[in-house]
């Protein structure tokens, strides 16, 4: 996921910085082509885990919406509250700053991703508890 999210934010945020030469642009851009980036793999991975259980083989096209929504569910427990201020405040501010501080272009968007990505996982890291908590424990004492 942060592989494929680093390409986009860079990707994104120097096509931004190229076109405009904003800095401000720039990590926007980066921001948003990052989640982009981040969200997608992050989607396929949750959506495969789902399929892969099987238990949803001959229910037709309701089985398909039920895991979309527990799997939309779990992103959003799990990231939903770090990813608002991420997205919102935290990323665009320190791509802004260390584009500034080290001069525009990949390397402050690089080093500001690193910085708002130690803050965000901070934060993820309350939301992946309390999915597990909510969801995947639920689950288990239902197994057993």
């Amino acid at each position: 996921m942060e592989i494929c999210g680093t390409i986009t934010a860079l990707a994104g945020g120097m096509l931004a910085y190229q076109a405009s030469g904003n800095i401000v642009l720039a990590a926007v851009a980066a921001t948003w082509a990052e989640n982009v980036g981040f969200y997608g793999v992050a989607a396929w991975i949750e959506l495969r885990k789902y399929y892969k259980e099987k238990s949803h083989q001959g229910e037709g096209f309701f089985a398909h919406v039920r895991i979309f929504f527990k799997s939309l569910r779990n992103l959003l427990t799990e990231f939903g509250l770090a990813e608002l201020g991420d997205t919102l405040v935290v990323r665009p501010a320190m791509m802004t700053l260390f584009q500034a501080l080290l001069g525009g272009g990949a390397v402050g968007i690089l080093v500001g991703k690193l910085v708002a990505d130690a803050l965000f996982y901070g934060l993820a890291g309350i939301g992946y508890l309390l999915r597990i908590y909510l969801f995947e424990k639920k689950n288990k004492e239902q197994d057993s």
